[in-house]
């Protein structure tokens, strides 16, 4: 389990760097962006109000007396208003949850699959494990039971000899066959007891 763990956390380091990278290469690009709407008025300040008029002039009053109250001037105009142009964090912040996300989507698909594929190796590994071990076991049993042929084989010419011994009597004959036949039950049971290995039952 270790090498997916390293492997899981390697694909994560690999995503939030990428992630952060292009994080950051958005901010650098809204940066540059604030500072050329800067330099070209965009964030200039609002605009002077308007001089008022002068006062009207007043006249000459009788027996030159006081003239008139001059009229009042005109107001100002209003000074035009500055536009600020204001950068949102929240397309990074998306795009950043976003490559985390995947990144950790692609360390557990990396985790999973990696634990998968050691699931298959092990599998066919006892498997293979198995069916030697068996070739093994069968190759030993072979052997045991080619010997007890062996043995039936020489019983049986020794059984033949004394049968066609012309100078062998009845007696001889009789007891060279009942040898035979205990011989024959002899390596009957020792060959029972020596079966031969079932593939099927070890469910290699």
């Amino acid at each position: 389990m270790v090498p997916e763990l390293v492997q899981a956390l390697a694909w994560s380091v690999f995503g939030l760097a990428f992630g952060w990278y292009i994080c950051h290469a958005l901010k650098e690009v809204d940066e540059i962006r604030e500072v050329l709407v800067h330099h070209s008025g965009g964030n200039g300040g609002g605009g002077s109000g308007g001089v008022g008029g002068r006062g009207g002039r007043g006249g000459l009053g009788p027996n030159g007396g006081q003239g008139g109250t001059g009229g009042v001037g005109g107001v100002g105009g209003q000074g035009s208003n500055g536009t600020t142009h204001q950068t949102s964090d929240k397309p990074r912040r998306i795009l950043g949850i976003f490559m985390m996300l995947l990144a950790i989507a692609i360390a557990v698909n990396a985790w999973y699959s990696t634990k998968q594929d050691r699931a298959i190796i092990e599998r066919e590994a006892d498997r293979s494990a198995c069916q030697a071990a068996f070739n093994s076991d069968m190759a030993k049993v072979l052997t045991i039971r080619n010997s007890y042929a062996e043995q039936d084989r020489a019983e049986t010419l020794k059984m033949w000899d004394a049968l066609l011994d012309p100078k062998a009597t009845t007696e001889t004959r009789l007891k060279a066959a009942q040898n035979f036949r205990d011989a024959m039950h002899r390596t009957e049971e020792a060959r029972n007891a020596v079966p031969l290995p079932n593939l099927d039952a070890r469910d290699c």
